[in-house]
């Protein structure tokens, strides 16, 4: 074995560096297909019309409240409001609204957020999603159904939707759990396995 190939052998052995932080993508399709089986997805459409000062939505062990927050203050949030049914926005302009999952750990996290009117109409505005391991992104959504998605390697305790012009809207959140990665080490078992065998091949000849 030459001295190359013994250094491969103990890199591979070496454990890998796992994955940190949230990951945050556009594509719909890619976010479903990452996600373990019997994630919620919550439309509002069976929300009570009408203000709230939180309202509770759930299913397949997920589960999670809505509510609004302007500097410690919870203003209350409207679902369903006439002309547009099938969201939840704040009952405040420029209020943050907040989702608080209160179910199975949440690992993964997507949906429709907008800057909405007071009917919870696409208003075109700029907004931001803050996640609680610190991660803030910034978007300015092309239309009502504007898909973000989030994956992260930690439970997901909430995610706030602020910094809209009018009303901080979703249409759609879903909740789940990300699909298990490869253990680090199964990965490095994996690749020197294919490594021994390239090495047998190369002895052979």
């Amino acid at each position: 074995m030459t001295q190359r190939l013994r250094l491969l052998l103990i890199l591979l052995l070496l454990p890998l560096p796992a994955g940190a932080g949230t990951t945050i993508t556009s594509n719909e399709s890619a976010f479903l297909a990452a996600l373990s089986p019997g994630y919620h997805a919550e439309n509002f459409t069976a929300a009570p019309p009408g203000s709230a000062l939180s309202l509770s939505f759930g299913g397949g062990g997920f589960a999670f409240t809505a509510s609004a927050d302007a500097a410690g203050t919870n203003n209350g949030i409207f679902a369903n409001p006439s002309g547009l049914p099938g969201n939840v926005q704040t009952f405040a302009s420029g209020d943050s609204l907040v989702f608080t999952f209160t179910g199975a750990p949440v690992t993964a996290v997507g949906g429709y957020f907008y800057d909405g009117d007071n009917v919870g109409n696409f208003g075109g505005g700029a907004i931001t999603l803050s996640f609680t391991d610190g991660t803030l992104y910034s978007f300015t959504p092309t239309s009502s159904a504007d898909f973000r998605g989030a994956l992260s390697d930690t439970p997901i305790l909430s995610l706030t939707l602020s910094g809209a012009s009018q009303y901080a809207t979703s249409a759609l959140l879903i909740s789940g759990s990300a699909a298990a990665a490869p253990e680090p080490s199964s990965g490095a078992l994996i690749l020197l396995s294919f490594s021994l065998l390239a090495l047998r091949r190369q002895r052979r000849r």
